[in-house]
């Protein structure tokens, strides 16, 4: 056996032992192996007694030898595992739980679009996946025809693919359907559930006064005759499957909760097969989160749609996946904000200044600069030595650069006009400095030289000629105090480098001094945040 396959051995040994009290086992190690080189599979009877070995040996060393080992020899474990405990912040260990036997589980409902507090759940359950080695499932929970649309599953894999998800199986919560039945059969022969066919508002009240009803007292041959019932005699609202809670909990989820009711619409996978019907999970570990004053409920924003008071669910005020996605925040940033949080039983209000500041520092690497005015104003240059100048794209990383084109005419904002005065000196960033010499009916100035040494005010700049008209969104909170904010879409016009058009839609840009936006199309951009 070479020394390459020796060395990863020892290496996945020590870092699991490492991990788990200076202990490690032969199968855990064959198996990190195999999936780490898959070549090695077709030497497999001569990797066994190898790793039986060395797992033997480092069994016997203490933990602190096992560290030492691993810092002398690989030190990029301790490298590798700090990032993840800083990635991972937030998260804590599950009790009792062991590496490659942990399965997690995203279950979002197909019954609308994905948005920020799916992309939390998805992320937190791959995470612990990561973290376990284990597997990370997507699940459909398809259960309610009325609202499950193929639309929505495919968002939902569209979202997870550029959120960077990876799961290791998808499945739909229908396909086990006759699964439920044989299990919700098994409750009602054990007394713990059982069938209602109380009128809605008779159960509400029960639940309110904390009372038993007359359906929970019969007995199993009513049960079972009215469970058989449901699949082709009740109509839907006439019989429930309830678990037998305790109607006196202060919990009201558990006063007799519904487990299955029956619903006569068409699934779009199973067609008109089933019409007995588990309900939603009542319970789950984390509660979708919502931005202040963007709420993800579609309760709120399909209403909101309808009345056009919002135009598509890519509107950069929503919390979905496909606004995050059109306003420019990055499944990086998205990722990083959910590890920040950790996790809660409670419901989460989050600030989205937090989320901004991740993305900020993802972006601001890439974002190619460029000039831009509003309200604008034209400054009659005299003297220009160039007609062409050359500019950077970044203030400090390579991303080229661009020419610009310049004559006597140049754009600046009404702000950078107001204080100007006859004698007033300028620095107009790349360009070089001005020298003001009337205001009158039109504003003029001379070129002094490029000293970049001088302490004069510095102002952003646009030619005049092949300066480039944009409209540019700025998305502020849907909601104020519950109300809907009328000025939550703002819309500014501006005019901007013609470099603009040489990019390609969905770029990121920081416009000088206002902030990073993404190009949404030719004539428009998205303000993505400060």
């Amino acid at each position: 056996m070479n020394d390459d396959l020796k060395k990863e051995i020892r290496k996945a040994a020590l870092q699991n032992a490492v991990e788990h009290d200076g202990k490690t086992k032969d199968k855990i190690i064959l198996s990190k192996v195999l999936g780490t080189v898959p070549e090695f599979k077709s030497r497999i009877k001569e990797i066994i007694p190898e790793i039986t070995l060395i797992v033997s040996e480092i069994n016997n060393m203490s933990l602190e030898q096992q560290k030492t080992e691993i810092q002398n020899h690989f030190p990029e474990i301790f490298s590798v595992k700090e990032k993840i405990k800083e990635d991972r912040v937030g998260f804590p260990p599950l009790e009792d739980a062991e590496q490659g036997k942990v399965k997690t589980r995203f279950t979002p409902a197909p019954n609308g679009y994905p948005h920020i507090g799916h992309a939390k759940a998805a992320i937190i359950s791959e995470e612990y996946a990561k973290m376990y080695d284990g597997k990370c499932i997507l699940r459909h929970d398809d259960t309610n025809p009325e609202d499950t649309r193929l639309e929505y599953i495919a968002a939902f894999k569209v979202g997870l693919e550029w959120l960077g998800i990876k799961y290791d199986e998808e499945k739909n919560t229908s396909d086990n359907i006759e699964l439920h039945y044989d299990k919700c059969s098994e409750m009602i022969g054990n007394n713990h559930a059982y069938v209602c066919t109380c009128k809605r508002d008779n159960i509400s009240k029960n639940r309110r006064e904390m009372v038993s009803c007359k359906c929970s007292m019969g007995d199993l041959k009513q049960n079972e005759e009215r469970w058989k019932k449901m699949f082709n005699k009740y109509k839907p609202g006439e019989a429930i499957v309830r678990f037998r809670g305790d109607m006196e909990s202060k919990n009201t989820v558990m006063r007799d909760p519904v487990l299955f009711r029956i619903i006569d619409a068409r699934h779009p996978l199973l067609l008109d097969k089933y019409r007995v019907w588990p309900s939603y999970d009542f319970a789950v570990a984390i509660e979708d989160s919502e931005f202040k004053g963007m709420p993800v409920s579609k309760r709120i924003i399909r209403p909101l749609m309808e009345k056009g008071k919002v135009s598509s669910l890519d509107d950069p005020r929503l919390p979905t996946l496909a606004a995050m996605l059109r306003r420019g925040i990055t499944p990086e940033a998205i990722r990083k904000f959910t590890t920040s949080l950790g996790f809660t039983k409670a419901d989460t209000l989050a600030p989205f200044d937090s989320l901004e500041a991740f993305n900020r520092t993802i972006i601001d690497k890439t974002s190619i600069r460029l000039f831009m005015v509003r309200k604008p104003k034209i400054l009659t240059i005299n003297n220009l030595p160039n007609s062409v100048i050359e500019l950077p794209n970044h203030p400090s990383n390579d991303l080229g650069t661009r020419q610009v084109k310049i004559e006597n005419g140049i754009l600046l904002s009404s702000e950078d006009v107001k204080e100007l005065e006859v004698g007033s000196q300028l620095r107009l960033m790349g360009l070089g400095n001005v020298k003001i010499t009337s205001i009158k009916s039109e504003i003029t100035g001379e070129f002094t030289d490029d000293d970049h040494n001088v302490n004069f005010r510095k102002v952003q700049w646009v030619s005049q000629k092949t300066a480039h008209k944009l409209k540019i969104l700025i998305p502020h909170q849907l909601f104020i105090d519950d109300e809907f904010n009328e000025g939550s879409l703002e819309e500014i016009h501006a005019y901007t480098e013609p470099h603009y058009l040489e990019l390609k839609e969905g770029t990121e840009i920081q416009f000088v001094r206002f902030g990073y936006c993404r190009k949404d199309s030719v004539n428009q951009a998205i303000f993505t945040h400060k």
